[in-house]
């Protein structure tokens, strides 16, 4: 049995009871909304992988939000905390000193560009606590407001600190052409001739591989440049950061322009939807399926690579006309490994936007491990959540369960499957124990919904996932009568 992701992944996710709530997998691709909640913690363990990969606090909340304004020029971070502030933060969170993470806040910003009400919103890895020495400082960062109608106006930005060490930071190996960026252009951008642009933030693998991306900021708000951005990760080539001449995991950031197009242009191209490789795959390669197509001269070797693929979708959600776009290094068969596993994917007909897939593209990215040639070692990669339960899920699976006992602690073993499932869920430990607490994390486990084919281009599939769970018993007190 093979396992995934060397690290702690920590969702906290808090929940409110009210008849806007909203579902978990919703939040996930939203900005958290604020407002009263009881909590509930789940955190997943991905353990016993050889690359390093860090872990992901995502805080979440199902609630009633503020109304805000979309603003027209999105708040910008111009300059950094002094390092007298960062040394004193420190000082009263010296664990942190000496760990390599990143963290990341959102947090307000008026008009008059004062950042308060911050919120950790990434902590990579879990608890490294770079996170409280980020709280501390944020509100000391210069911040340009967020500018609508013209005029200053109240809005948003993601403030980011990481502490990743290395002598020579990673670089180019290829950068996006001209066609790359108007392969994932924004249809309806394209169409009217919008220009735009998009920065990301990512960690680059010991392989110079992107992960763990997020958009920091697009322009303009909500057209669709900052997810082309993140569409076009796969293809990038980097030469991993150097420490002591050894490759090291680094943070980058990533600026990417869009020039203004003529109306109603598409290039060529036909103004085709770009989706992210980490969709719901409803088939992908397992891990077993990638071991067996690695290059038969690379494996002589035990060279690794990569290779990414721009293919199109059919109606029934496989791929077809798919074309070599990377390959690192070349002449090892890294390709034509990529191209005899794009059969084994088969997406739903249907994205959540009920469009169908039939014309649309993905690029897909292969990452050949030489890890996957030794004994007893394995490379799979780091699934993202897909689907999580909601707060009456949590209700209906524990509802049978002592409450007010505290803090529930179960850990769960599953193996993920095609479609990013989980089976064969069993509690490995339980406390309390004996109360049915772990018959009842198995049950929500059916809840769970992962993807099944990793960003950086590793299967999923196949391998083993450690879910610990943590459960809040303790029932909310009522409110006070309201005073006369």
């Amino acid at each position: 049995m093979r396992h995934l992701a060397a690290n702690d992944d920590e969702f906290v996710i808090y929940c409110h009871q009210s008849d806007n709530s909203m579902s978990l997998w919703q939040s996930l691709t939203k900005s958290p909304p604020m407002g009263e909640f009881a909590t509930l913690t789940l955190r997943t363990d991905l353990a016993m992988r050889p690359l390093l990969f860090t872990g992901l606090l995502l805080v979440l909340a199902s609630g009633a939000a503020a109304a805000a304004v979309n603003p027209d020029i999105p708040a910008e971070v111009i300059g950094g905390a002094s390092p007298e502030a960062r040394e004193g933060a420190f000082a009263h969170h010296p664990q942190s000193r000496n760990v390599e993470a990143r963290a990341v806040a959102r947090c307000k910003v008026n008009a008059a560009a004062a950042v308060s009400d911050c919120q950790i919103v990434v902590d990579t890895p879990t608890n490294s606590g770079l996170g409280p020495v980020l709280l501390e400082v944020a509100p000391q960062y210069r911040v340009k407001p967020a500018i609508h109608a013209g005029q200053p106006a109240d809005g948003q930005v993601l403030i980011e600190m990481d502490t990743y060490r290395f002598e020579k930071p990673a670089d180019w190996l290829r950068k996006p052409t001209a066609s790359d960026l108007l392969a994932v252009y924004p249809v309806e951008a394209l169409r009217e001739g919008l220009a735009g642009r998009a920065l990301i933030s990512c960690l680059a693998s010991t392989q110079g591989v992107l992960f763990d991306c997020y958009v920091q900021r697009e322009s303009p708000p909500g057209v669709g440049f900052g997810s082309a951005a993140i569409a076009l990760t796969p293809q990038f080539l980097m030469k991993p950061a150097m420490r002591e001449g050894k490759p090291v995991v680094s943070a980058v950031r990533i600026p990417i322009n869009w020039e203004k197009s003529a109306p109603g242009s598409d290039g060529g191209f036909g103004a085709r939807k770009t989706v992210l490789p980490t969709l719901v795959w409803l088939a992908a390669p397992a891990y077993a399926d990638v071991t067996a197509a690695y290059p038969v001269k690379a494996r002589a070797t035990k060279t690794a690579g990569r290779a990414t693929l721009y293919c199109s979708f059919v109606s029934d959600g496989r791929l077809t006309n798919c074309d070599v776009i990377a390959e690192e290094p070349r002449g090892m068969g890294f390709a034509a490994a990529a191209r005899k596993l794009a059969p084994l994917f088969r997406a739903p007909t249907e994205l959540g936007d009920g469009k169908g897939l039939k014309g649309a593209s993905v690029q897909l990215p292969f990452t050949f491990d030489s890890d996957m040639l030794a004994p007893g070692r394995a490379a799979v990669g780091k699934p993202q959540w897909k689907g999580l339960p909601v707060f009456e899920d949590v209700q209906t699976a524990f509802a049978h369960t002592p409450k007010n006992v505290g803090t529930v602690r179960v850990m769960l073993s599953c193996v993920v499957q095609q479609g990013g499932y989980v089976s064969d869920c069993k509690p490995d430990s339980e406390a309390p124990s004996g109360r049915g607490f772990g018959a009842a994390a198995v049950a929500l486990a059916a809840k769970f919904r992962l993807s099944t084919w990793s960003n950086d281009g590793l299967p999923v599939v196949g391998g083993a996932v450690r879910i610990p769970i943590r459960y809040e018993s303790d029932e909310p007190q009522p409110e006070p009568p309201a005073k006369p």
